[in-house]
């Protein structure tokens, strides 16, 4: 059996792969990354060495860095898999730290100071700090996803291609009743631009939410809504599992992960009913 080559053998494992159209875009920058920086050697020839010699210099962020050996260590997964090579020289590549980001959650007056700043799109604000929709899933819904205070989430919209959202997480949310839900036609777009086309995230941050952090003074970003609502979700009591449905995680080991600080409380409490 002809060994392949590491560009080819990484397309052809790339295309085994199921994925949704903005993630194979995603891989197959990756792969061309991986390429240009390792050559094209047969697969069987790339050392343990050679894979932390790559990792070690590419002088991209931490997260991309570690997302090209993702996809390399997955591609000798499956090369192990079918009797390509005998073993994954990725199996021991030491890979830089993520850096700690501080997630911050707005309290119910910065969130109105915003949304008073941003005009037309004051409920697109609210309704981002409620529901915690990331972006993506919020450009693409339309008013046939929309039933009273019932919002279904079935698609998602990255770099223009329209899929379904992230981790394949279709599910619902309901937007609380203060916060109004413009009305629309079925094929309409609930949140959209002044010519009613989808809004575009760099348009959205340049026109509006410069505009709405230099009104209010509150210097946040549009993530951070979604931030928010998990947080106000799980410090009123909401239990994990429900708010891991209405944010899209895939698991609640996910959302204990990422919003474990919002829990501060709870914690404490329970060490309370310990002492007592």
């Amino acid at each position: 059996m002809k060994v392949p080559s590491l560009a080819e053998w990484l397309h052809e494992a790339t295309e085994m792969l199921e994925l949704k159209p903005s993630t194979r875009k995603s891989y197959e920058g990756l792969v061309e990354l991986l390429v240009s920086s390792m050559g094209d050697p047969a697969i069987d020839r790339v050392s343990p060495l050679d894979v932390q010699r790559f990792v070690s210099s590419t002088g991209l962020s931490a997260s991309r860095t570690r997302q090209a050996h993702s996809v390399l260590r997955g591609a000798y997964r499956m090369a192990v898999q079918y009797g390509l090579v005998d073993s994954n020289p990725c199996l021991t590549t030491r890979l830089p730290r993520l850096p700690r980001t501080t997630r911050r959650a707005l309290t119910r007056e910065e969130v109105g100071r915003l949304a008073d700043a941003a005009g037309n799109y004051s409920s697109l604000v609210w309704f981002l700090a409620t529901t915690g929709l990331r972006w993506s899933e919020v450009a693409e819904l339309k008013g046939g996803d929309v039933d009273g205070r019932r919002v279904s989430v079935s698609r998602a919209r990255v770099r223009g291609v329209v899929g379904t959202p992230k981790s394949h997480c279709q599910r619902v949310v309901f937007a609380p009743d203060w916060v109004e839900l413009p009305e629309v036609g079925a094929d309409e777009y609930v949140w959209r631009s002044a010519r009613g086309n989808p809004l575009r995230h760099s348009n959205f941050i340049g026109t509006v939410w410069k505009r709405a952090v230099e009104g209010s003074g509150v210097r946040a970003t549009p993530h951070e809504l979604r931030h928010t609502a998990c947080s106000w979700m799980l410090e009123a009591g909401v239990p994990v599992h429900v708010v891991q449905k209405v944010m899209g995680h895939s698991t609640p080991v996910i959302t204990l992960a990422v919003y474990a600080h919002a829990l501060e409380g709870e914690l404490e409490a329970a060490a309370r009913s310990l002492s007592a």
